[in-house]
C-alpha cells in the first residue's frame, strides 16, 4: 500500500547536518548547514503503522462529514441517513434487541446532534423513535429463536440486502465487532448470491 501510493519517501523525518566544507560565511545554509532526508524507511515497522493511521483518519475524515442541516424540523433525511449507517453496523456486529439496537442508533444521533438538541427534545424523541422503528424494518429481520422462542427478547439481525452498506472503516465498531461483523456480511454475501442465482 505505502509503494502503491509513493508515500515511502514522506515517511522519514528530515536530519539537519552540518555541510563539511563550509567556511563560515554566516548564510543560513552554510552556517547552520542543510536538511536533508535521511535514508528511505529505516524503520519500516514505524512507516507502516504510520501510513495504516493516515488512511484510517482519511477514511474516518471522508465517511463521517456531518450532514447538512435539515431544510426545516420535520425533514428526516439526515436522521434517518444517521439512523440506518449505525442500525446496519451494530447489527452486522451482532444481533440486537429493539432496546439494544435503539441505544446503539441513538448514541450515534445524540454524538451528531449535541449542539442541535432536536433528537432529545419532546418532539425530536417521537420522530426518532418512528424513524428509528421504519429503519429497523427496512435493514433488519426479528431471528428466529428455535426452541428458546419464549426465554427472552426478540432480536434483530440484519438483511441480506443491505450487506453492501457495511464500511469496514467506521470507526464506532471496535476491532473485534468488525471482525465478527466482517464475517456475518461474507456469509451474507453469500445468501444473496445464492438467492439471485436461484431466481
Amino acid at each position: 500500500l505505502i509503494s502503491r501510493f509513493s508515500l515511502d519517501g514522506y515517511l522519514c523525518d528530515p536530519e539537519r547536518r552540518s555541510m563539511a566544507g563550509s567556511t563560515g560565511g554566516g548564510s543560513y545554509a552554510t552556517g547552520l548547514g542543510a536538511w536533508v532526508n535521511p535514508p528511505r524507511l529505516q524503520d519500516p515497522e514505524h512507516a507502516i503503522v504510520l501510513s495504516e493511521s493516515f488512511f484510517a483518519t482519511l477514511c474516518v475524515v471522508v465517511t463521517e462529514l456531518p450532514p447538512p442541516p435539515p431544510i426545516s424540523s420535520s425533514d428526516e433525511t439526515w436522521l434517518r441517513q444517521s439512523i440506518r449507517r449505525e442500525l446496519v453496523h451494530a447489527l452486522a456486529a451482532e444481533p440486537r434487541s429493539h432496546s439494544a439496537a435503539m441505544a446503539a442508533a441513538s448514541c450515534a444521533v445524540g454524538r451528531r446532534d449535541e449542539s442541535d438538541g432536536s433528537a432529545g427534545t419532546s418532539g425530536g424523541g417521537g420522530l426518532f423513535r418512528d424513524v428509528f422503528a421504519d429503519v429497523l424494518r427496512e435493514v433488519g429481520k426479528q431471528k428466529s429463536q428455535g426452541s428458546r422462542a419464549g426465554s427472552g427478547p426478540a432480536s434483530f439481525e440484519l438483511k441480506s440486502s443491505c450487506c453492501d452498506e457495511y464500511d469496514p472503516a467506521f470507526f464506532h465498531l471496535r476491532r473485534q465487532e468488525h471482525q465478527h461483523a466482517m464475517d456475518v456480511v461474507a456469509g451474507l454475501r453469500k445468501q444473496k448470491l445464492k438467492g439471485k442465482s436461484q431466481d
